[in-house]
């Protein structure tokens, strides 16, 4: 349940970013469909890096702590 939280915190934003520029802005579409390569590679690494911090914090939180406490 936590994961899934932080999850949907994390992209949030990331998707109405997209559905603002998408639609609010129709006369800027053809700028964005151009550069939607260069878009979809900043998502892929924001994403990427939101993934290792999360993998962080679950080998931290699961792993580490019991190890510290014991």
């Amino acid at each position: 349940m936590f994961y899934s939280l932080i999850w949907i915190a994390l992209h949030t934003p990331v998707l109405l970013f997209l559905i603002y520029k998408w639609f609010w802005l129709k006369d800027e579409r053809a700028e964005l469909k151009s550069r939607l390569p260069e878009v979809m590679r900043l998502l892929f690494r924001i994403n990427i890096g939101f993934g290792v911090i999360v993998l962080a914090d679950l080998f931290i939180t699961e792993l580490l702590t019991p190890m510290l406490l014991a």
